[in-house]
């Protein structure tokens, strides 16, 4: 019996394409095992009308010759998996669609079993679980009428990307269980669970693509590990076999899919970046112990990347891919099939021109599966009218029907290459699973009408460009293992040679082209990491160095090889990722390594070697392992004086002064201008340049001239004192893209035109890829935006429009600086000049929502008509205001420009969408260098990426005029964030999204400046505590404390739609330790946000908040033990009591000085639930009640920590409440019981004390006036349930049935619904059988 199983893969939901033949229960059909020839096979096309063009495509040939296609499409409101059943000839037999309503099933694999039936692998989606996507398996009968369905819950099983079968029909799929770990589960026939494996790297991402099972029972697992291609084989028993990785530093590469060979090796089809082309497909052939053989690369100078593979039946593959060329339009792609034999031969290598199928082809993967005569049969999703699936059957040598399609011969590029190979082995542990039964809705499609089967072109002889046979590229003749000098000495053993050119580079001093010590390229050879030696392997290069350290122990080389090779080690255990991701036993090996890196190198400190790179490599480890003597300042005045013209040393201290390794904001850039004005600097400039560049090479690169505080004209003078030395182009252009980084664009430009070679492979590194160059080369090129507007205004170019003054303005150049703005819908550009209003109070974001919030201030738009006779323009439409007669003051003019401007001058605004889903904007801004608060009106695309920000890009020009706190509005005018940040990316791929406006989301703000409207955040929509949490970080870590009190004064009365109080956001901010939420402070890491506020309430003494922000952070820092020394349980119990006295004396100062500031307040209930007693606590609410009666949220908070500190039962917390809600107002005396017990009541063991009843009502009274939390109507409908209030909980639920729930989870899902009803269906009052209230 033949199996043939095809998958898919995309970026955002990974899916891969694969085929395999079986044997079960029966021998091999011999043609399928041996292929046949082409000659004798058919060739034909045809098209599916029924709608299942989504998603991946399955192509599969069954025992008896017919073909099965599957994908997903919508059939009569079901969004499911489709089924396509055609012969062998490619004549329709039946077609089918599997789901339950909206639930967006997806098929991955398919296959059939010896009786005939239909094995049908894919994923349900379920919301309620992490990432949406629930293993599922289907049996159907061999007419597709289906047998079982079943689901696979487990905690970390979700995202199935692949699936593959074993030889008894037993099947092996796999998924993401994390960012740095995937699943492996094996299941019978019957669907039940044999195990379920989770492979995990410590420290780094991990991303599985394909699975192959192997004819000795094992599973060939690939995928992505960082950047890197990932191949992995597991024992029958999903236990790690072998584990390797394959990368290169320039490019990224992911390993697609793979075949088993006939020698039982591996043929794995990949694709990298490494090379000229932005990727290209790349072949890997591995023996059976997972050790390379041989790599190459086929395709062209454009981008062709593989996306399905199977195997040919022959030990080879075919692989389906995608090519696209500077023709092709974005988006599309032409698709390109490829097959190849084990030994490397290329036998196909074909374009499918068919144009409906090129449209979109890259998101929608197409299916690839070989047939029994040796040829193959691909189906991708067709964008025509005619059909929406195409099915064409090729013949093994990629050969057509005789009308349909356009084959075209690819004549690829055939390339031998040599791509470093390491291993990588992963941890594996068992993983709980669970299956259970599911019951989807089948229906037959009829073969009919839009939905029947078109045949394009009838079985026959195939036709088509002959092939042309590729075999394996030769390697270059002669060609040695290395030409690097030092890893082929230390492989020959030759160690005293090693040890004499380490000692004459030492005492030479030389330096290379670039003004590097040529010592520091010495060792570089010598990295783990680095061809050859990694081809060698990491460990057995590392016991070659071991060897050298043994035989000459007083060589210092030796120990600085050595040392750094342990330091790889190290890493390569532990990851890169964050410290969350490192598993315990990649945190144990780093330590054992670098604790043999310390011993090495600290064994001859007393001995002050000369060799600069020692000193390098031991201060870097004084950092990572500095817990005993010597430490890192002295080995730094040691280093410096050992070795002051050795660059490395002050590079390696600049790298661990970074907030991430627990520096402070701006400590890098003071450490940089100490270094060179120091007088042992030999450097002069050049080191503070040097220090810039460094950090603007790696991650840091965005924050060089931000949060690092780089003086650009001193790395400027730097940059050009280091051209002038060493007068090379990569120093050129790394200069340019500095002064892209930090936007001088005159700069920038003199560098560019310092090399005039452009673009090569040797600058990619740079600049990632030629179109990035080419954009930041016409930036710089070009002259800046808006220029002419400091010009005379009567040398101004003609704009075709009168701008009109009005009364407001003092008409001078820089007031009325304008922009062209591209509008949507082929409608006219409009031009905006911004004019200066003394009607402002002051230029900040409060008084500009004070502004936009009350209609009649806003009286200032003057709107001149459209030219050129053409119809009026009213430019209000931009912003829904109307009517234009009145506004009768000048604060924005806006006109309109021609369809098809030319050499105005005048900066055109693109506003180029980021990721996601782009929503029509306004901005309205205030000009940065005009009095008062000008307003310019801006079209844009808000990005938001999950949180409570989002970003725009914009022209150059609007970047400069923004002011930061400019209120966003959305297309109606609605105020949803305010710009707290300009964002400059020079690095950025595309040159358009370099200027960019970072936004805090603050949606339906603006009712909180009205009188007459009661303000409400919209908990869903980014907006509300967390935004505002976001805004004061960033504003705390810039510095700018007066915006930060506006920003808590406006807040300070909000409330969200789920009952939150939005100002919480702003005491949120205060608890943290770090700016960079992405920064994963240590314990004895620099305190970034305690030195901010330490600041802010050193130059505001007087005001509360800062005070109140102090306060808050203290509570959220226990005090911890002095450096070196170990406190007892009675020490940190002094310590905190300590702690408590102190802010509470702060706490009654500021209660004396601001009885009325609602912050002060809440400071005061936070510190007496955390350190008072229960009437001081009580006493704290009876104050907050007098300025905020209803805080309900601050209230319970108070309550339970309170109550957790004395450990209070229940009735004990009922007490207590009864006590401080006597004295609040109405809503915290509604709802205090329900709101701070609603959890205690959830739980499995109950506190018997406890009145469930009351907190359901309470909890109700709170969801009446707080209705935004679906995940707090769920905990209330389970309490009901658990109260045994049926007709209450079924009251509540808007669904009738409980498998429409959309959770999952101990608080409510589909089976506990279902329990609570005695069934799936939900009673309702008043529907028949079931009374209403009152009957």
């Amino acid at each position: 019996m033949r199996f043939c199983f095809s998958r898919a893969i995309e970026t955002s939901i990974p899916v891969l394409a694969a085929c395999v033949s079986l044997v079960v229960g029966g021998a091999t059909d011999a043609r399928a095992a041996e292929g046949v020839e082409s000659g004798s096979a058919t060739a034909w096309s045809g098209g599916i009308g029924a709608n299942i063009r989504s998603g991946a495509k399955i192509a599969h040939q069954r025992d008896d010759g017919s073909i099965l296609v599957a994908g997903h499409g919508n059939l009569e409101k079901i969004q499911g998996v489709g089924l396509v059943a055609v012969t062998e000839n490619g004549e329709a037999l039946w077609q089918r669609i599997y789901g339950a309503g909206l639930h967006l099933n997806q098929p991955l694999g398919l296959g059939t079993l010896s009786d005939g039936s239909i094995l049908l692998f894919g994923y349900l989606y379920d919301p309620g679980i992490r990432g949406g996507q629930v293993p599922w398996l289907a049996r159907l009968a061999d007419n597709g009428v289906t047998a079982w369905e079943r689901r696979y819950d487990g905690d970390g099983l979700y995202l199935p990307a692949s699936v593959d079968f074993a030889p008894r029909g037993e099947i092996v799929a796999v998924g993401r269980a994390g960012r740095n770990s995937v699943w492996a589960m094996k299941l019978d026939q019957r669907g039940e669970v044999g195990w379920t494996r989770r492979l995990t790297r410590s420290g780094v991402g991990l991303k599985v693509t394909g699975v192959r099972v192997a004819s000795d029972g094992g599973v060939v697992v690939t995928g992505t590990m960082d950047r890197d291609a990932w191949v992995a084989k597991l024992d029958e028993d999903g236990e790690p076999l072998w584990s390797v990785r394959a990368g290169t530093e320039k490019g990224s590469e992911s390993a697609v899919g793979a075949v088993e060979t006939t020698d039982g090796g591996v043929l794995a089809a990949a694709w990298t970046s490494s090379g000229e082309a932005d990727s290209v497909l790349w072949l890997i052939r591995l023996d059976p112990d997972g050790k390379v053989l041989w790599q190459s690369t086929l395709g062209g100078a454009a981008r062709d990347y593989p996306k399905t593979v199977a195997p040919d039946n022959r030990g080879g593959a075919w692989i389906a891919g995608v090519h696209t060329d500077a023709g092709t339009k974005e988006g599309d792609g032409v698709p390109w099939v490829v097959r190849v034999g084990d030994d490397g031969t290329v036998s196909v290598d074909t374009w499918i021109r068919e144009p409906d199928i090129i449209r979109g082809l890259p998101e929608k993967p197409a299916g690839i599966g070989s047939t029994r005569d040796g040829g193959v049969v691909y189906a991708a999703r067709s964008m025509g009218i005619n059909y929406a699936v195409g099915v064409f059957k090729l013949d093994g040598g990629g050969r057509g029907g005789s009308e349909h399609p356009d084959l075209v011969a690819a004549n690829s590029v055939y390339r031998r290459v040599k791509i470093p190979f390491r291993s990588a082995p992963v941890e594996t542990g068992h993983l709980e699973s669970t299956a259970s039964e599911v019951e989807s809705t089948a229906l037959e499609i009829p073969l009919e009408g839009r939905q029947q089967w078109k045949v394009l072109s009838a079985a026959g002889p195939p036709v088509g460009p002959e092939p042309v046979v590729k075999p394996l590229p030769v390697e270059v003749e002669g060609a040695e293992t290395t030409t690097v000098r030092g890893p082929r000495l230390l492989m020959d053993g030759r160690f005293e040679e090693l040890d004499s050119w380490a000692e004459s580079l030492v005492e030479s001093r030389q330096r290379d082209a670039y003004g590097w010590l040529l010592i520091l390229a010495f060792y570089q050879d010598l990295e783990l990491r680095r061809s050859p030696l990694v081809e060698h392997g990491m460990v057995e290069s590392t016991e070659l160095m071991e060897r050298w350290h043994r035989e000459r122990p007083g060589s210092i080389a030796a120990r600085v090889a050595l040392a750094t090779a342990y330091r790889n080690l190290a890493w390569e255990h532990r990851g890169a990722g964050l410290g969350r991701e490192v598993t315990q036993e990649g945190a144990q090996e780093k330590e054992r390594y670098l604790e043999k890196a310390w011993e090495v190198l600290t064994e001859v400190y007393d001995e002050r070697p000369e060799d600069p790179q020692y000193w390098s490599v031991l201060l870097g480890m004084t950092h990572l392992r500095g817990r005993t003597p010597p430490y890192t300042p002295e080995v730094l005045a040691e280093a410096l004086k050992a070795a002051p013209d050795y660059l490395s040393i002050y590079l390696n201290e600049a790298h661990f002064r970074v907030p991430q390794w627990g520096g402070s904001r701006g400590d890098v850039e003071r450490f940089a201008a100490s270094s060179t004005d120091a007088e042992i600097n030999p450097f002069g400039e050049e080191l503070y340049a040097r220090i810039a560049v460094s950090l603007g090479r790696g991650s840091e690169k965005k924050k060089v001239f931000g949060e690092h505080g780089f003086d650009w004209p001193r790395v400027r003078d730097g940059l050009e004192l280091i051209n002038q030395r060493y007068p090379e182009r990569l120093n050129f252009h790394w200069a340019a893209y500095m002064a892209v980084l930090a936007g001088d664009r005159q700069a920038a430009n003199a560098f560019f035109s310092d090399d005039a070679g452009g673009y090569g492979e040797d600058v990619r590194k740079i600049w990632k890829n030629e179109a990035n160059y080419l954009s930041q080369l016409e930036w710089a090129s070009r002259s800046s935006g808006g220029e002419w507007a400091a010009g005379d205004p009567r040398d101004w170019p003609d704009l075709t429009a009168v701008i009109s003054e009005g009364g407001g303005g003092t008409g001078s150049a820089t007031e009325r600086l304008g922009f062209l703005v591209l509008q949507d819908g082929g409608r006219p550009p409009v031009f905006v000049t911004a004019m200066g209003t003394p009607s402002a109070r002051y230029p900040s974001v409060e008084a500009t929502l004070e502004i936009l919030g009350r209609g009649e201030r806003i009286r200032s738009w003057i709107v001149t008509p459209r030219v050129e006779g053409g119809d009026g323009f009213n430019g209000l439409e931009e912003l829904a205001i109307k009517p234009a007669e009145n506004f009768n003051t000048t604060l924005v003019v806006v006109t309109a420009a021609p369809a098809r401007p030319t050499g105005l001058g005048v900066p055109m605004l693109r506003v180029a969408p980021m990721e996601g889903t782009p929503q029509p904007l306004s901005i309205v801004g205030c000009a940065l260098d005009v009095p008062g608060c000008a307003q310019i009106v801006l079209k844009g695309n808000p990005v938001s990426r999950g949180s409570a920000t989002f970003s725009l890009a914009v022209d150059e020009a609007a970047y400069g005029a923004i002011r930061l706190g400019s209120p966003v509005l959305d297309e109606m005018g609605n105020v949803v964030g305010v710009v707290y940040e300009h964002w400059f990316d020079g690095s950025s791929t595309d040159g358009r999204m370099a200027h960019q406006l970072h936004c805090m989301a603050l949606a339906d703000l603006v009712p909180r400046v009205s009188e007459t409207l009661k303000p409400r955040v919209d908990s869903r929509s980014g907006a509300g505590r967390e935004a505002v949490e976001e805004a004061a970080v960033k504003l705390m870590g810039d510095g700018r404390f007066d915006e930060l009190e506006q920003l808590a004064m406006w807040v300070e009365d909000l409330r969200a739609d789920n009952g939150d109080w939005v100002a919480d956001g702003v005491l949120g901010a205060f608890q943290r330790r770090m700016i960079d939420p992405h920064n994963q402070p240590g314990p004895d890491a620099f305190d970034e946000v305690g030195a901010a506020i330490d600041d802010w309430m050193a130059a505001s003494p007087s005001k509360p908040i800062a005070a109140v922000a102090g306060v808050t952070h203290q509570l959220a820092s226990p005090p911890r033990p002095p450096k070196g020394i170990l406190w007892s349980h009675d020490d940190a119990t002094a310590a905190r009591e300590a702690q408590c006295d102190f802010l509470g004396s702060m706490v009654e100062t500021l209660d004396g000085d601001f009885p009325d500031d609602v912050y002060v307040r809440v400071a005061g209930v936070r510190w007496a639930s955390r350190c008072a007693t229960e009437a001081e606590v009580a006493a704290a609410l009876a104050s907050l009640g007098t300025v905020a009666p209803d805080l309900t949220p601050v209230y319970a908070r108070a309550v339970r920590s309170l109550a957790g500190r004395l450990r209070w039962s229940a009735d004990e917390t009922a007490s207590f409440i009864d006590v401080v809600a006597a004295n609040a107002g109405s809503e915290v005396r509604e709802t205090l019981y329900g709101v701070t017990m609603i959890g205690a009541s959830l739980r499995r063991e109950v506190d018997p004390t406890l009145d469930g009843r009351r907190v359901a009502d309470e909890y109700g009274n709170w969801l009446d006036r707080y209705p935004g939390g679906s995940f707090a109507e769920a905990r209330l409908t389970s309490l009901l349930c658990k109260q045994g209030e049926t007709e209450r909980a079924a009251a509540r639920l808007e669904i009738r049935h409980c498998s429409e729930v959309r959770m999952s989870g101990s608080t409510w899902s589909k089976e506990i619904c279902r329990e609570c009803f005695g069934g799936d269906r939900i009673p309702k009052p008043g529907r028949a059988g079931v009374p209403a209230p009152g009957e």
